[in-house]
């Protein structure tokens, strides 16, 4: 049993939270559903999601027979998370606000509700373990069975607010559009950007340079932007450029409270489905009294992206993550 008393359960309507919802009140739980609803706007076919979601997660509730409540976090989102999702665009870096939402409303705002309905524990439908033999780890997850109202369900991935419509029409709302010159690795101007907030290494769909007649004939890669000519740098085909061998955090956050060891081995993710990568990482002070981490890669890594977020693994346990300030590129970038 995880505890006595009521647990408050974070129930979005898909898929995960439902399993959840289901094997809490299996095991005998007083477990009440909680809807966060974070965004208020609809979608380009003018269909409000959360609506959807919301709806989803009662019928889940209904399902299992728990006590269904929702809780507008939409201001705190906003003042939490999506203004630090436009900040980082606006500085030319690809952020992971879902991350964000999990530190700031999930394991924040949700906490506090919880606590404030007296719960002896949160839940969520997060697919990871949590291991408390000899202190708190988070340990990778177990594959589960889904089979509930919602099994069917694609799993809700990407930018949570964004959903499934364009990503650079949702973007062009909030944030002024700049173009400029899309240019390759010697500076040849081979077409124009719209802003480039709109494009992250490693991209290579929607350039609109595919069809030119230049070069070697392979695909079109983004591999860097240059802030203060308002360029967009392109190359052709995997070329150095676009690989790292080592990235810094501006600060790091680990489970345990603090690192292993000043320097460790260990493996390491920087995009979501990735294969554990082996690296080599230094401890060191962020300036600000928070810890940063330097990490090498044994083998060079495609599309390192600042904004992105770096995590380390031993073994099955999430050791801990930063966001990434800067890649260490493989070949440096020299335009005239």
């Amino acid at each position: 049993m995880i505890a006595e008393g009521r647990i408050v359960l974070g129930l979005s309507g898909g898929v995960d939270s439902s399993a959840a919802a289901l094997l809490l009140k299996r095991q005998g739980y007083d477990v009440v559903g909680v809807f966060m609803k974070n965004w208020d706007e609809t979608d380009d076919d003018g269909v409000c999601t959360a609506t959807e979601d919301y709806q989803d997660a009662k019928r889940v509730a209904e399902q299992v027979g728990i006590p269904f409540y929702s809780v507008n976090f939409t201001k705190e989102y906003y003042d939490r998370v999506f203004s630090y999702f436009l900040d980082e665009y606006k500085k030319g870096r690809t952020p992971n606000p879902d991350i964000l939402c999990n530190t700031e409303i999930k394991f924040k705002a949700f906490l506090d509700l919880a606590l404030n309905m007296d719960a002896a524990a949160l839940a969520t439908g997060h697919y990871a373990r949590i291991n408390k033999e000899n202190g708190i780890k988070l340990l990778r997850a177990k594959d589960l069975n889904k089979g509930l109202t919602t099994a069917a369900k694609k799993d809700s991935t990407g930018v949570c607010f964004i959903g499934e419509r364009n990503f650079k029409r949702f973007l062009m709302q909030f944030l002024p559009a700049q173009r400029g010159d899309i240019v390759d690795l010697n500076g040849k101007i081979i077409g124009k950007h719209d802003g480039l907030m709109y494009y992250t290494l490693g991209q290579r769909r929607g350039l609109g340079i595919g069809g030119i007649n230049t070069g070697t004939g392979e695909s079109w890669f983004v591999v860097g932007k240059d802030l203060k000519r308002n360029l967009l740098i392109v190359c052709q085909g995997e070329r150095d450029e676009l690989f790292s061998t080592s990235l810094t955090t501006g600060r790091f956050n680990f489970i345990s409270g603090e690192a292993p060891a000043m320097d460790f081995r260990c493996t390491a993710k920087f995009r979501y489905r990735q294969s554990d990568q082996a690296v080599r990482v230094h401890i060191k002070n962020n300036g600000s009294g928070e810890a940063a981490a330097e990490i090498v890669f044994d083998e060079p890594q495609r599309a390192v992206t600042p904004g992105q977020w770096a995590v380390l693994y031993d073994g099955d346990c999430c050791l801990g993550g930063g966001p990434i300030a800067e890649a260490v590129p493989l070949k440096e970038i020299k335009l005239p």
